[in-house]
């Protein structure tokens, strides 16, 4: 049974193509084995958004464009909506004191811009639906 954002994707024409990439160097030993890593490029409305995109073992087939948008929003919106890096420490349960957190609520402020630019006039759209 297809999402309400696989819907939105399909509507909008919203395609993924993902290519194998390795872990990325700095997080490379935190992977559970058997995780697969991608380089996943959204395009839509003549622009495109390429990321960085890991499932783990139990997902057997490549990343569509409903499951990466729900991840990307998720953690462009987590740093959005914290006041600061201590509320978003305290929320996902990092030490407010770990560069390693914060690097984490950096990458996931800098991917805001990218979606809302992706997503553009279709934001509050995408906000709302279900995955």
């Amino acid at each position: 049974m297809k999402s309400e954002l696989d819907r939105l994707c399909q509507k909008h024409r919203i395609k993924a193509s993902s290519q194998y990439a390795e872990a990325p160097e700095p997080i490379q030993d935190q992977w559970m084995p058997g995780t697969s890593h991608y380089k996943v490029t959204l395009r839509g409305w003549g622009r495109q958004l390429t990321v960085d995109f890991h499932m783990g073992p139990a997902h057997c087939s490549e990343p569509t464009a409903a499951d990466v948008l729900a991840c990307v929003y998720s953690d462009a919106m987590s740093a959005e909506n914290a006041r600061n890096f201590e509320e978003f420490a305290a929320e996902f349960g990092y030490d407010s004191d770990s560069r390693k957190a914060e690097g984490i609520y950096k990458a996931c402020q800098a991917m805001t811009p990218k979606v809302k630019r992706f997503l553009g006039e279709h934001f509050e759209e995408f906000c709302r639906a279900e995955h």
